[in-house]
């Protein structure tokens, strides 16, 4: 098509301006698919003499009836279709032209109409006999071009287009296969539970691991990018099988079980047992006490709707609310009335702080004594005189009773792991901050003070109080705190050195605390009866040195004997 200024009309193979040597058969011959469409373009050099240009668009296309039907439809009954495509031509003094493509044209005859494809490609209608012997149900659009193709390539071998309608129909049962394998084509509800909705709704897709799901995933995606019709993509038979095969087992392996209140809870054991005349036939109003016990002890850990029933024996059933169970054995609930054992009687109390240990499954001896001083402290007045306790390997605590009944205690509730405050002494520096005001530091002497001590403490987070002390944060949260009197000292005071301080962790985690009178102090001078290095000088000491050493002088001369007269 050519727009010649606000002109248009159809060019013609062999057409020129002004010129009756035109083919009336449109831009193509009637047998031509394979040139789209020629373009001319006339113009004036300004001198008078006339120039011309022409360009071929060219490609390979087929068609069917089916397919040209929906085309756009020209001035002219044209309709295109297979390519895009714009050429600009522009001529000085004479014409201003361009001519675009909008795709390839159909055939015209000579009045204009378009041609049917039975008029342009010979045996056209053979081709249709033989598709027709094709069963195209299940097969997507790209595969029926492909075997019309070969059909129309083959049509004077008889034996090739049986071989061709043969390959269409096993072809076409196959993608049945391929669709049933999520569920597309499931006529009799034998593959319903193959359809990707319901895949993906399951427990066993819910959850399944990822790498399975992943697998599912990516395999479904590739069975539907066959299978549909208007887009899918062009797939063999042998590509078709194996896919239907892949998808198969991809959904076959989707093993997720969705997980039930008896996997996800534990029922608590009550601490106390019922006593029971007949162990082995409880009465109602004894399985009635074992239930109570069981409901009391798991508060908050049953959830709503839980059923508890009690066997003969004292068997709890725990029947949850999707029905699955948990059962407690009757010898952990109840016990004979008589006769009643001390542990029966008995429950030892758990301290309320743990004691922090550097290993919980293997306990030193002191960490055993200090579990051991722990328990029996928590149960001055609750155990009865003669009551052994050992504490084993990993904390836990064994309760002899003088009848020789044993309660435990596990070594979890008694025991933690030491947290790096635990672990660790903080260091000081060896040269205290000198700074302005000791109970209100600025903040550039915050900053002085907090890098120092975190390059001596790496790793830990240092935060500086406006009095100069310093909390030293481990990467497990816990915390050392240093006094400012270790840290800070005034200007012009002196001593400004610290000797061998050592900080001990603060109580943020229920720890033993080590307060902080013990830091900073110089146990060998304490020991000699000296102050402690704390940088600021003490008077009164030294005077107290000098006025000894006069009273010494002062007896040489008998001057001690005078003040006794007097």
């Amino acid at each position: 098509m050519q727009n010649i200024g606000t002109k248009s009309f159809m060019d013609t193979l062999g057409y020129r301006l002004n010129s009756k040597n035109a083919n009336s058969n449109g831009v193509f011959s009637s047998d031509n698919f394979n040139q789209a469409m020629e373009f001319k373009s006339q113009g004036a050099t300004g001198n008078g003499q006339t120039q011309f240009s022409s360009y071929v668009i060219s490609f390979t296309t087929q068609h069917t009836d089916s397919y040209e039907v929906g085309l756009t439809t020209g001035p002219k009954n044209q309709q295109f279709s297979g390519i895009a495509a714009n050429i600009y031509s522009y001529q000085n003094g004479y014409y201003n032209m361009f001519s675009s493509l909008y795709g390839e044209q159909r055939a015209l005859n000579p009045a204009g109409a378009p041609l049917k494809a039975k008029d342009v490609v010979s045996d056209w209608d053979k081709a249709n006999t033989a598709m027709a012997k094709i069963h195209t149900d299940y097969l997507n659009n790209a595969q029926i071009n492909v075997l019309r193709n070969k059909i129309q390539n083959n049509i004077t071998d008889s034996d090739a287009l049986t071989k061709i309608i043969n390959e269409g129909n096993s072809l076409n049962d196959a993608m049945k296969n391929l669709g049933n394998s999520i569920g597309q084509y499931d006529s009799d509800g034998k593959f319903t539970d193959h359809k990707v909705d319901t895949t993906k709704a399951s427990d066993r897709y819910q959850y399944a691991d990822s790498d399975t799901k992943s697998t599912y995933d990516n395999t479904t995606n590739a069975v539907s990018n066959i299978i549909d019709k208007s887009n899918g993509t062009y797939a063999d038979q042998a590509t078709v099988e194996k896919l239907t095969d892949d998808e198969n087992k991809a959904w076959s392996a989707l093993n997720g079980v969705k997980p039930t209140d008896t996997d996800k809870i534990t029922p608590n054991v009550p601490e106390k047992k019922v006593p029971v005349a007949n162990t082995s036939n409880l009465t109602e109003t004894e399985k009635y006490q074992v239930k109570k016990n069981v409901e009391d002890a798991n508060k908050g850990n049953f959830p709503d709707g839980t059923v508890v029933t009690v066997g003969a024996d004292g068997t709890a059933t725990v029947t949850y609310p999707d029905k699955s169970t948990d059962t407690i054995n009757g010898s952990d609930l109840v016990r004979p009335e008589t006769p009643e054992t001390e542990a029966d009687k008995i429950t030892p109390n758990v301290p309320e702080k743990k004691v922090p240990v550097a290993n919980t499954s293997n306990l030193t001896e002191t960490e055993k004594d200090q579990v051991k001083t722990n328990v029996t402290d928590a149960n001055k007045g609750n155990l009865p005189s003669g009551s052994q306790i050992t504490v084993g390997n990993d904390g836990t605590t064994t309760v002899t009773y003088p009848d020789g009944s044993k309660d435990t205690i596990p070594g979890d509730k008694v025991v933690e792991g030491k947290s790096d405050a635990d672990k660790n002494e903080s260091k000081v520096p060896g040269d205290k901050v000198k700074v302005d005001d000791p109970n209100k530091l600025t903040d550039s002497e915050k900053e002085e003070l907090s890098n120092n001590l975190e390059k001596l403490n790496p790793g830990t987070v240092v935060t500086i109080a406006d009095d100069g002390t310093a909390t030293v944060t481990y990467p497990d949260g816990s915390t050392n705190t240093i006094s400012g009197s270790q840290l800070v000292t005034a200007k012009g005071n002196g001593n400004t050195t610290n000797s061998n301080v050592k900080v001990t962790p603060t109580n943020t985690n229920n720890k033993i605390n080590k307060d902080n009178n013990s830091l900073g102090k110089n146990t060998a001078n304490a020991k000699a009866g000296e102050l402690p290095q704390t940088g600021e000088t003490n008077d009164s000491q030294k005077l107290s040195v000098i006025g000894m050493a006069l009273m010494g002088i002062l007896g040489l001369f008998g001057l001690g004997k005078k003040r006794k007269k007097d």
